[in-house]
């Protein structure tokens, strides 16, 4: 079978949607389909282990209130530009090679867009819609009532409701299931369930380090939705056991990182983000993996799924009494919780520290836990529900 995957960013910097797809791409090609990735040209000539095509981007403006107005009349919120770059690299792929199947992955919107169109052009391919995150910004920043964020949901909701009537496949998060699905009318028989296809087939490398307990943070901070305020309990974690360094290898909230890091400079690392080999490198050597949990009640933070194929404690920081991560960490046996605004055994969580620096978990028994999240998983769905 042909399949061609739609992503937003593969080189030099590939994104945590990216990565997903390409575990799917990798197990499909373990399994001698042939696989090709459409990404938006980053600056990168590198083409990868996918001999990837690449399209150019196209630069959006901030909308004008009338303008988000004339978008839930007309369907228009997206960069159509964009879109077209997209359908244009699919359809050359097509002529070359003939698609079976397409799957376009959210975010970016205009990936979702570009496969609507192909069904259009070509009704014999097989085109799955995979959601990986956010809809909207709109959807996931807590504040008072704003009509352009109001406009964009309602937007979203006629666009999903089409969506679902076009493409054969949508595969939407678990962690959506419920109330968040209907709400966004991710409604019908086409529609179905996945974890985030991070988890690896095999368990990932290791190298732990034994000289210092590394406590490794990986991803994006947000001041409206994921922040830093997990510093104090380990700022007193510090103040006990000085044999931790804790790694931030992130964006966002630099001025508190950089307090933090010149309260506690032979602890306390930043590195910025950095190119997917070093990362992988860092996740080897850790003894303890960070995950800080989002404000919000329907996203789960993309990377916590990568973690768990390297079988490690997690330490994860918890803001919300519904966090949907919430399901995933009480399953994990290696994982330690930190609530916001609770009181923190600063002991008991040091005790952690100390009796699990070395530990693993039989990474047969984390599969079965969480085969949702297999890539395996996913490729089922959408060669058998198709």
């Amino acid at each position: 079978m042909n399949f061609v995957f739609v992503v937003d960013k593969y080189k030099p910097v590939t994104s945590s949607n990216a990565v997903c797809m390409i575990n799917i791409m990798r197990e499909l090609k373990k399994n001698n389909h042939n696989v090709k990735l459409i990404a938006i040209y980053e600056g990168s000539t590198d083409y990868g282990e996918f001999d990837c095509k690449y399209v150019q981007p196209v630069e959006t403006k901030d909308k004008t209130l009338f303008e988000y107005l004339k978008c839930f009349f007309v369907y228009s919120r997206y960069n159509k530009g964009l879109v077209k770059n997209y359908y244009d690299a699919i359809v050359e792929i097509d002529k070359e090679i003939g698609i079976d199947y397409l799957v376009c992955a959210h975010n970016l919107y205009e990936a979702i867009k570009a496969g609507q169109q192909v069904k259009k052009y070509n009704k014999k391919i097989k085109c799955i819609g995979y959601f990986l995150d956010a809809l909207s910004e709109a959807e996931i920043v807590n504040k008072k009532f704003n009509l352009k964020e109001w406009i964009v949901i309602q937007t979203l909701k006629k666009e999903t409701k089409q969506i679902i009537k076009d493409l054969d496949l949508i595969l939407i998060p678990e962690y959506w299931k419920g109330e968040y699905s209907k709400k966004m009318c991710f409604v019908g028989k086409n529609v179905k369930f996945v974890g985030l296809p991070n988890l690896t087939e095999e368990k990932l490398p290791s190298n732990v380090c034994k000289d210092k307990i590394k406590i490794v943070y990986c991803g994006y901070l947000y001041r409206t939705i994921r922040g830093v305020e997990c510093i104090k309990d380990f700022s007193r974690l510090l103040d006990i056991n000085k044999n931790i360094e804790i790694h931030f290898y992130s964006k966002g909230k630099e001025e508190e990182l950089n307090e933090f890091c010149n309260k506690y400079p032979n602890n306390v690392f930043l590195h910025g983000y950095v190119d997917r080999a070093t990362l992988e490198k860092v996740l080897q050597d850790a003894n303890y993996f960070l995950n800080i949990s989002n404000r919000v009640t329907n996203y789960v933070p993309g990377k916590l799924f990568e973690y768990l194929s390297y079988a490690k404690p997690i330490i994860n920081y918890q803001y919300i009494d519904n966090d949907p991560t919430m399901v995933y960490i009480n399953k994990y046996d290696l994982s330690y919780n930190l609530v916001d605004g609770k009181d923190t055994d600063i002991n008991d969580f040091n005790r952690f520290i100390e009796e699990n620096k070395f530990a693993t978990l039989d990474y047969e028994n984390v599969k079965e836990t969480f085969k949702e999240c297999l890539p395996t998983y996913s490729i089922k769905l959408m060669l058998e529900e198709i």
